[in-house]
C-alpha cells in the first residue's frame, strides 16, 4: 500500500512541497517576532520616566520619578552550551532612593509553551552573570523582579 498527499484527484503530490512552505512561514514569523522584540525593547528605553511606569505597571510597584536616580539596561545575550545564542528581551535595574532594584521582562508576542523555561534560563544565565562579576548584592536579592 502506497501513502501520498492528498491534493487534486490523481496528482501525485510533490515531496517536500508543504514543508517548504512551513519552513518560510515559520521564518517569516521569526523575523516579524524580532522586529516586534526590538520594538518593545526601544519602549523601554524611552526615557527614564517611561521606564519607571512600565516597572510600576508591570510590577505592581509604587516609584516616584524623582525616587529613580538611574535606569539601567544589561546585556541581553548569552550563549547556551551548544553554542547557540539566546537573547532575552529586557534586563534592567533602577538604583533608587530605596536601593537597587533588577528586573527582567520577556514580553511575550506569540502563544509558546517553553516561555517560563526561556524565562528560567535567561534569569539563571543573568544570575551567573552578575555573580560572576561581583555585581550582586545578594541581601538585596529579594528586590529582583521578573514579569
Amino acid at each position: 500500500m502506497k501513502a501520498r498527499k492528498t491534493g487534486a484527484p490523481g496528482k501525485a503530490a510533490k515531496p517536500g512541497k508543504g514543508s517548504k512552505k512551513a519552513a518560510k512561514k515559520g521564518k517569516s514569523q521569526r523575523k516579524e517576532q524580532h522586529k516586534l522584540d526590538q520594538i518593545l525593547r526601544v519602549l523601554f528605553r524611552l526615557s527614564k520616566r517611561m521606564a519607571v511606569q512600565l516597572i510600576n505597571s508591570l510590577f505592581g510597584e509604587q516609584f516616584a520619578s524623582h525616587e529613580v536616580k538611574a535606569v539601567y539596561y544589561g546585556n541581553p545575550t548569552f550563549v547556551d552550551e551548544d553554542y547557540n545564542l539566546m537573547v532575552a528581551d529586557v534586563f534592567m535595574h533602577m538604583d533608587t532612593i530605596r536601593g537597587t532594584y533588577h528586573y527582567h521582562v520577556e514580553l511575550q508576542t506569540m502563544n509558546d509553551r517553553s516561555m517560563v523555561i526561556r524565562m528560567f534560563r535567561y534569569g539563571f544565565e543573568k544570575a551567573v552573570e552578575l555573580a560572576l562579576n561581583g555585581v550582586v548584592d545578594w541581601h538585596a536579592a529579594s528586590r529582583c523582579r521578573t514579569a
